[in-house]
């Protein structure tokens, strides 16, 4: 059978052990994306004991590691620093209360603005690396670029957001993972974590089989989601390079989907032609003589009908 046993600290004081039983619920989550690490604990404190002990309120730090003990050994898992963002209590006449204390991995101090500072500004001539170097410095973090390209940036604009939410921005469009944790700002590549092996597998239960993680320990519920909502097969761009006078296309195909039958096209500008085959990695069409039509492509590419425009066809 096993037992998890969790190590608590707030405001860098440890939880005591009488304090850390009247905490009933913890929720650790690992993030890949920018919703970084969160750690949420719920405590149940029917004599104001927990209340009147800890001076708990917003931006203090939160340490935890867990530790599992029984049938696979002793294994401990630290699960880094956190800083409270959100507090919630519910008191009543006789002194208790609830309290929900919500962490995230992402620094919450005064020193710190990645998160919680919106800002307008202009970078040009730079690159991923270095765009998110001079974030991480300016937030008084470490940086840690684990990605073997560095995609140029000619200009990149910033219109109230933060520093967080911009980064994210230029990380998603060349599928990276971007995260804060332990006071440092990682960039992965997103590709190149799908293609480690696997830390574990989940053994569902049947009636002879309790399961669990790596058929250990048993499960006690599990939920598992799969859907075709804004997934595809595959991504065709085409695009009009004035320069050469052609139409360019390109499709990239998904294996893992290649079975879905949907396929995400984005045009630059009309093509009449729409047979290339999307099993054409690179296929041109040389629209020197006829180029596109600006104004005809604005047209076309409304959402709605536009009443007739007197000159223009």
């Amino acid at each position: 059978m096993l037992k998890v046993t969790p190590t608590i600290s707030i405001g860098g004081a440890a939880l005591p052990a009488e304090l850390a039983n009247l905490v009933t619920e913890i929720t650790y989550k690992e993030g890949l994306k920018f919703t970084s690490d969160t750690v949420n604990l719920h405590v149940a404190d029917p004599g104001g004991v927990f209340r009147r002990t800890f001076r708990i309120k917003a931006t203090i730090p939160v340490t935890l590691s867990i530790t599992v003990t029984g049938g696979i050994g002793s294994l401990t898992k630290n699960c880094g620093t956190f800083y409270i963002h959100t507090l919630n209590f519910k008191g009543n006449k006789s002194g208790g209360c609830d309290i929900d204390i919500e962490c995230t991995s992402t620094p919450v101090k005064s020193d710190n603005s990645i998160r919680t500072e919106r800002k307008s500004r202009g970078t040009e001539k730079t690159t991923l690396k270095d765009l998110a170097a001079k974030i991480a410095t300016e937030n008084g973090l470490g940086f840690s670029w684990q990605v073997k390209a560095n995609p140029k940036i000619g200009r990149t604009d910033s219109h109230d957001e933060s520093d967080l939410v911009h980064l994210n921005k230029h990380c998603a469009d060349n599928d990276l993972v971007m995260k804060v944790k332990d006071q440092t700002l990682y960039i992965l590549d997103h590709d190149a974590l799908e293609k480690q092996p696997p830390v574990g597998i989940i053994v569902a239960p049947s009636p002879l089989d309790p399961g669990g993680i790596n058929g250990v320990g048993g499960l006690l519920s599990f939920h598992m989601t799969e859907s075709t909502e804004d997934v595809y097969k595959a991504c065709e761009v085409a695009y009009y390079d004035p320069r050469t006078g052609k139409m360019i296309k390109r499709t990239v195909n998904d294996p893992d989907n290649a079975d879905l039958g949907i396929t995400h096209r984005y045009k630059h500008f009309p093509d009449d032609d729409e047979s290339t085959s999307l099993n054409d990695p690179d296929t041109s069409k040389d629209v020197a003589d006829n180029p596109p039509n600006p104004t005809q492509y604005l047209l076309n590419s409304m959402p709605f009908p536009l009443p007739p425009i007197p000159g223009v066809t």
